[in-house]
């Protein structure tokens, strides 16, 4: 299963919205690729509302329940939430780790 990655805006201190982006490159297996002029695009238009850019997502079909090395070496937004969705079958799992420009640290997910 593929997810679609999203940039989500938050109101106050919740996401209530978000726009897919599909991947433009890369083995959906364990790579992803966004468009960057789609991506300018998401987050002017978030930005026009009046409302910010508070992360992204993307899947972890296989991989570890957390950022990869891949992910970190990618990571250009200090200060935005990174969320992962593991996809183990037996063993789901949503995290959200925030990029310091340095590393990733973990931070509290509340799904309702």
């Amino acid at each position: 299963m593929r997810r679609p990655r999203r940039h989500s805006r938050r109101r106050g201190e919740h996401c209530d919205d978000g726009s897919s982006r599909r991947e433009r490159r890369g083995d959906p297996r364990t790579r992803y690729a966004l468009d960057a002029a789609e991506q300018l695009q998401a987050i002017e238009a978030i930005e026009a509302e009046g409302l910010e850019t508070v992360g992204f997502y993307h899947s972890h079909p296989a991989g570890p329940p957390g950022p990869s090395e891949t992910d970190a070496a990618n990571a250009t937004w200090p200060g935005v939430s990174y969320v992962i969705v593991v996809l183990d079958g037996a063993h789901p799992y949503v995290g959200s780790w925030r990029w310091t420009g340095e590393a990733f640290r973990q931070e509290t997910v509340a799904l309702r």
